[in-house]
């Protein structure tokens, strides 16, 4: 059983309607994931009713406007209980599959009193609960504002439109062509052609990166994000300073994203209630368009085009040292190929190196599988001395260079084939997946198979039978990082080192690929 509301005659001076929409977009109440829950890999969660689009076949989490948890007990004042973890989760599912959402509002009903739960990049506001049983109307007043209220009431974003099954029964003018549209700086119509990559957090960053398109059918990359006002200009900075360098992507424009005639923030909200909790950072709203737009790292087409990138990567980094910049966060998603060439992105946790000085201070930034076995002991070290509040590390060009060894490990010990192929995805775990948990066992892990004795083979053992041809590089790399770790004279490896070892084997044979087999010549006896 679905409740609809389909008609509103004239503008409510109460509830924020746009009857003009109404006769092609309305929507619904549904109780229909009350029994078994909405479909996801990752977390099974039954929110009672859900708000749909009625032309919208409901089937994750990417289809729900809002929904109402209801359940006996009362939320109280514990915040661990499992009515208040189950909104948390609903909220964090929502914003990970609808990530160019601004916030969310999802409400409990526990024990007849009615909560409103608005969830943003900054953190949750409950409201003061409402007893229903003393004020149904209330409860009638949210069910129609929720229901007939504007697209800004869900916290969508008014600078962009992503497609769904409704748009099939309005004018939309992206089409076939694209699966939705985006506003530049100037306010022009961009087509989103495809989304490269989402973060997955909630009160996080909200990372989101489009391919698009504009009407001269010129594409690029556009990042669209919430940072943190101390840092919000930070990463322009960045990608001001190293302009020019190649294989690092180039900057066209960046923009905070307005919203009713102002810059969006997550402060507007707490602003107008004059309600800020212990520890709120302000998050601005901003977008950036650089080029070239290319694809993950995953989709390299050979062992030769993969092995190249990594040399891009080397040469590129030194030339960015020599600007005094240290990238400081590489991972597997930091990086992409674009036309067989391999780029730098993503310079959000990037540092500028004071002159005269090799190193930079830093809270340990760092995706953990990929970082360096001496900043995992150091954070280690520190974390149980002074706790994490207290972490600052010397972060060094060896640190990444030793970052960029684990992401090459994570390619051959995992893919089977170009492309990202890994036809028996039980056969070996991703290396990021491995040590995902791990915490603080993570740097003996690491140096258990890195800085053990040159005759030790096991990490070249696990590359795959399609990367089996590089199994020696694998071990040649690792040389250079056991050799740097015994020598305390030095700062760590080198890039010319590890560069010398890659050139190498871009001549070797061992990384050509073998020719299909229609086009391999039969055998003559």
């Amino acid at each position: 059983m679905r409740i609809s509301y389909l008609s509103c005659s004239e503008r409510s001076p109460i509830f924020p309607f746009e009857p003009e929409y109404l006769e092609h977009l309305h929507r619904e109440w549904s109780p229909e994931f009350c029994p078994a829950p909405i479909s996801d890999t990752t977390n099974d969660q039954r929110p009672g009713l859900v708000l749909l689009d009625s032309d919208v076949q409901p089937q994750s989490w990417a289809h729900v406007l809002t929904c109402v948890n209801i359940q006996q007990s009362d939320l109280g004042t514990s915040h661990g209980t499992i009515l208040f973890k189950g909104i948390i989760t609903k909220g964090y599912l929502m914003m990970r599959e609808q990530p160019w959402r601004r916030f969310v509002v999802l409400f409990s009903l526990a024990a007849n009193r009615l909560r409103a739960h608005y969830m943003d990049r900054s953190g949750l506001i409950i409201t003061r609960p409402i007893l229903i049983t003393a004020n149904p109307t209330r409860l009638i007043d949210m069910l129609n504002t929720m229901s007939l209220g504007n697209s800004k009431v869900y916290g969508m974003d008014p600078t962009m439109h992503m497609c769904n099954e409704s748009c099939k029964n309005m004018q939309c003018e992206v089409g076939d062509q694209a699966i939705g549209w985006i506003e530049d700086k100037q306010r022009r119509k961009l087509l989103i052609i495809s989304i490269l990559w989402r973060s997955q957090g909630l009160f996080s960053r909200g990372t989101i990166c489009y391919r698009v398109r504009d009407k001269d059918g010129v594409e690029y990359a556009l990042k669209d994000c919430w940072v943190d006002e101390a840092k919000k200009d930070h990463e322009e900075k960045v990608l001001e300073i190293v302009r020019g360098i190649p294989n690092v992507v180039t900057l066209i424009a960046a923009w905070d994203v307005e919203y009713e005639g102002e810059s969006d923030s997550t402060l507007r909200i707490r602003n107008r209630h004059g309600k800020f909790s212990p520890g709120f950072r302000c998050k601005y709203h901003r977008r950036m368009l650089l080029t070239p737009c290319g694809e993950p790292l995953s989709t390299f087409s050979s062992k030769r085009e993969l092995i190249s990138a990594f040399r891009d990567f080397v040469v590129a980094h030194k030339a960015m040292i020599g600007r005094n910049v240290l990238h400081g966060d590489l991972s597997p998603n930091n990086l992409i190929i674009h036309e067989g060439r391999g780029f730098f992105i993503d310079f959000d946790h990037a540092q500028i190196i004071a002159q005269g000085s090799t190193s930079v201070r830093s809270n340990g930034t760092g995706t953990v599988p990929y970082m360096s076995i001496r900043l995992l002991y150091a954070i280690t070290a520190i974390a149980r001395d002074k706790g994490l509040g207290n972490m600052m590390v010397e972060q060094t060009a060896s640190d990444d260079l030793e970052s960029l060894f684990y992401i090459f490990i994570e390619f051959v010990t995992s893919f089977d084939g170009p492309k990202g192929s890994r036809t028996d995805p039980k056969k070996a775990d991703r290396w990021g997946e491995v040590m995902e948990g791990m915490g603080a066992a993570a740097a003996p892990y690491k140096s258990g198979l890195v800085l053990v004795p040159r005759r030790d083979n096991e990490l070249m053992n696990r590359t795959t039978t399609y990367f089996g041809g590089v199994r020696d590089l694998v071990q040649a790399w690792r040389y250079r990082l056991l050799d740097a770790d015994a020598d305390q004279t030095r700062d760590g490896v080198t890039h010319e080192e590890i560069e010398e070892i890659l050139n190498a084997w871009l001549d070797h044979d061992a990384i050509d690929e073998p020719r299909p087999l229609e086009e391999v010549p039969p055998a003559h006896h």
